[in-house]
């Protein structure tokens, strides 16, 4: 078992995942296991990934959306929507963020999973 380095990852993996949940509980602190949610996020392993490691923007797209979520769902987050200089910038990194979305459903065919 332990000559097998997929094994070892997985057996690294659940031992982290064990220790932040402890620590997690002991302190207060929400935790949010994003690779439970994969088939809930349509995460596509060939789309959503930039490298073996790093999301692409429409991966993180996904996982943004399902941070949202979880946050909405568990924190009372005060809504600065009516704040009209944080507006000013939000539209500023929306317009950025669009066409960079934009290049990435077109280099992947114009097909968004």
């Amino acid at each position: 078992l332990c000559n097998n380095p997929e094994k070892r990852v997985e057996m690294g993996k659940a031992a982290y995942e064990t220790i932040t949940k402890q620590w997690c509980a002991e302190n207060d602190v929400g935790y949010l296991n994003l690779f439970r949610n994969i088939d809930e996020m349509s995460f596509d392993f060939e789309t959503d990934l930039a490298d073996v490691s790093h999301l692409n923007i429409l991966g993180a797209e996904k996982v943004t959306d399902l941070v949202g979520a979880y946050l909405y769902s568990n924190y009372n987050l005060a809504d600065s929507r009516a704040d009209e200089s944080i507006c000013k910038k939000w539209d500023a990194y929306y317009q950025r963020y669009s066409a960079e979305r934009d290049q990435a459903i077109s280099a992947c065919g114009g097909v968004r999973k």
